[in-house]
């Protein structure tokens, strides 16, 4: 159907402008005083909008557009990131202020940490990993967290948790050798290592490697608690070695000074905690920082219980100024007080039964003239057996 708006423009010639209406389209045509339409294709062409309709009637176009919003209103749609955004299913009409966040979509929060990457169903693949808080795999009561790492060639590696996860000492399961800069061990008990048994490992070429043997029966080392010189000399009491370096308190003296006529009674050397059951070597050295200026003599004693009973024995003496005597029942052995050229060294191997403390003690001889005479006394007991 047309409808046209008409305009005359000669009293001889009838000639008029016109919309033709085919449903919402409106072309601008001409006319004439008869029947013909000339339309162009150049002549303007209005195309209404879904919403909009057009009326042509007495030579008026007519158009009115609907729609379901409020037209134009001053109530703000706001976006954020805080989650307090309007439920999911809000709509915006204009009719009043809304604001639209992740939760409004169902979105969760972002995640802490963050990553970036795929997901696929049960199992997460990240490019990148970011955030300061933790990161669960596995399913309690199903199955354990496994978390694998791709080579950048070929293959997998895995790290494992145990069944019981919250035990320190139920171990993380590694499907390779863990290589770094290095190790701090720690935990609800003392920090450890731990050597398996099992075939020997590669020598390698720069490496130094230490492992346990092809069979064992399980011991336990204790380190020593301080640092000290010496040896790590240890003591084993039902598969528990204790460990003390021989220049420590556990196994020496340190500097014991001595002098003309001042003798020690019996002082304890080794502890039975520290020297229990076994075989000990003894060894000892005395120098002279001021001499007597005639004769003095000074020898050393020690104390100890063997299978048999508790027993005293004289330490041989050898160097400059000593003398060793060996009588009938007894040795006697002593270093000369009388030059600071003197010194004696000595070393004695013995078996204590634990039962009591090995012990040492002196016996200072006077100087003849002079004095009083000084000096220094060095004792250790290193565990043989």
């Amino acid at each position: 159907m047309k409808k046209f708006l008409a305009v005359s423009l000669f009293s001889l010639w009838s000639l008029s402008l016109c919309f033709g209406q085919t449903g919402n389209q409106f072309i601008l045509q001409v006319q004439n005083s008869g029947t013909a339409v000339y339309t162009a294709s150049s002549f303007a062409v209005l195309n209404l909008t879904s919403g909009c309709s057009g009326t042509v009637s007495s030579g008026v176009l007519s158009i009115t557009c609907t729609g379901a919003g409020g037209g134009t209103t001053t109530n703000a749609l706001t976006l954020n990131s805080g989650g307090a955004g309007a439920a999911s299913g809000a709509t915006f009409n204009g009719s009043g202020a809304i604001t639209l966040s992740y939760n409004t979509l169902g979105a969760a929060p972002l995640a802490s940490p963050t990553f970036t990457g795929t997901v696929l169903g049960s199992a997460a693949t990240f490019t990148a990993l970011t955030g300061s808080t933790s990161l669960t795999a596995g399913i309690v009561g199903t199955t354990a967290g496994l978390l694998n790492l791709s080579g950048s060639t070929s293959g997998t590696a895995t790290f494992t948790a145990p069944a019981v996860a919250g035990t320190s000492s139920n171990a993380v399961v590694s499907s390779n050798a863990i290589s770094a800069p290095s190790y701090t061990a720690t935990g609800g008990t003392s920090g450890f290592f731990q050597f398996g048994q099992g075939s020997t490992n590669a020598v390698g070429t720069t490496d130094i490697t230490e492992q346990a043997p092809a069979a064992v029966t399980s011991y336990l080392v204790i380190k020593p608690g301080t640092a000290a010189s010496g040896l790590a000399a240890g003591t084993n009491v039902s598969g528990t070695i204790t460990q003390n370096f021989t220049g420590s308190a556990a196994f020496s003296t340190g500097a014991v000074t001595t002098g003309s006529g001042a003798s020690i009674g019996a002082t304890s050397l080794c502890t039975i905690t520290n020297c229990p059951a076994g075989t000990y070597q003894i060894s000892a050295y005395l120098d002279v920082t001021t001499a007597c200026t005639a004769t003095g003599t000074y020898f050393v004693s020690l104390i100890y219980t063997d299978d048999a009973a508790s027993k005293t024995i004289v330490m041989p003496l050898q160097g400059t100024g000593t003398t060793t005597t060996f009588g009938p029942s007894a040795i006697t052995s002593s270093l000369g007080l009388a030059s600071t050229t003197n010194f004696a060294t000595g070393s004695v191997v013995l078996r204590s039964t634990g039962a009591a403390a090995i012990q040492y003690s002196t016996t200072a001889g006077a100087c003849g003239t002079g004095g009083p005479m000084v000096g220094k006394m060095f004792l250790t007991v290193v565990p043989l057996s």
